[in-house]
This record gives structure tokens, sequence and C-alpha cells, in this order.
């Protein structure tokens, strides 16, 4: 995709602050990969939502656990959950072959389902958030709204469903960006030095 745009003072628009009393829900998650070989990888993961209303918190929940992830007899990636603190998720099995996560030719690295199980987290306790959410309020999900990996469309249309069921509103911002202007620099720092 290319930003086709010039990028200057006046192209740029200021967040105006209004007043509202909506609670704004930001998700995101994290994890660290703490013991790896070829047939397996032992990671740490931790997800928290942290609500607010008029700029003050007013609820943060945090769910840890470690996850073991292995092959099978299948060469398929499967994970087993070793909850800490929060609600638990559930095991998934993943082929390692599959296009969604593997790597040209090759299969996928068995650390990268860490950050698949992170993502399937977060999706999870948007849901869970929900809950505790009114009309009209918003969560706002870490990266972006479109599925990357087997799996992940299902969660983000059953949060969606969710959402729309309850008048929530479901946002995400990408901290990280590939897009590139027509003359192939990255965006992100064109924007920084404006």
């Amino acid at each position: 995709m290319l930003f086709r745009s010039e990028i200057d003072d006046s192209n740029l628009i200021e967040i105006k602050k209004i007043n509202s009393n909506q609670k704004i829900t930001f998700i995101d998650g994290g994890q660290a990969e703490l013991l790896k070989a070829s047939n397996f990888s032992l990671q740490f993961i931790r997800t928290a939502a942290y609500t607010s209303q008029n700029n003050k918190k007013i609820s943060l929940k945090i769910n840890e656990f470690f996850v073991l992830i292995s092959t099978n007899k299948n060469l398929e990636y499967q994970t087993e959950i070793f909850q800490v603190k929060g609600d638990p998720i559930e095991n998934i099995t993943i082929d390692s072959m599959d296009n969604s996560i593997k790597e040209g030719n090759k299969r996928a690295p068995i650390s990268k389902m860490g950050n698949i199980i992170r993502r399937f987290a977060e999706l999870e306790l948007a849901k869970e958030i929900i809950q505790e959410l009114d009309k009209q309020d918003i969560i706002i999900l870490d990266g972006t709204l479109k599925s990357l990996v087997k799996g992940e469309e299902e969660k983000i249309n059953n949060l969606l469903e969710k959402a729309k069921s309850k008048n929530i509103i479901i946002s995400s911002l990408a901290k990280t960006s590939e897009i590139l202007s027509d003359q192939g620099e990255c965006i992100a720092g064109i924007l920084n030095s404006v």
C-alpha cells in the first residue's frame, strides 16, 4: 500500500478533547520465551485490560499464564496452558505447515506460536470485558482487526458479534506499520519528522 498524500502540518488534524462518560478499555499483551528447542517452546504470557472513565482508572484486569508449545506425531504445534492469574484460555493445535503461519516453504518456527496464543488471549480478554461495559463504551485492541492466522477470524467475528449485541465499539491501534510512502520511505519516520 502506498501513501499518496503530502505530509505537512496542514494535513494533520488535532484530536480535540470531548466530554464523555464513555468507558474506554485498552487491551494489550506481551510474552517472553523462557526455554526453546526445535520441538518445544515454553513461554510466559500476560494480557491486560485497562479501563478508564473521565481520565481515571476504574479497573485493571490481568491474565497471566505459561504455555508449553510442543510438536505432536503429526508435526502440529499443540499447546498446554498453565494458568497463573485470571481466566484460562483454551488449548489450540495448529499444523506447523499451515499457510497462515509458515515462512515461505519452511515450517513455522515453534516460537511463533507464542504470538498467536497471546493474540488469541487478547481477543478472549476483550470478549470478557464486554460484560463490564455499557452501551457506546469502547474497546481498543493492540494491532489490527485483520485476521492473519488460522482461527483468528472466528475469534474476531465472535468478539464483534458480542460487542454488537451490547452496542460496544471495537477498534484497534497498530503501533507498528509497514506502510511505505510512494518514495519508498517508512511512513512512521515521515510522520515523526513533521
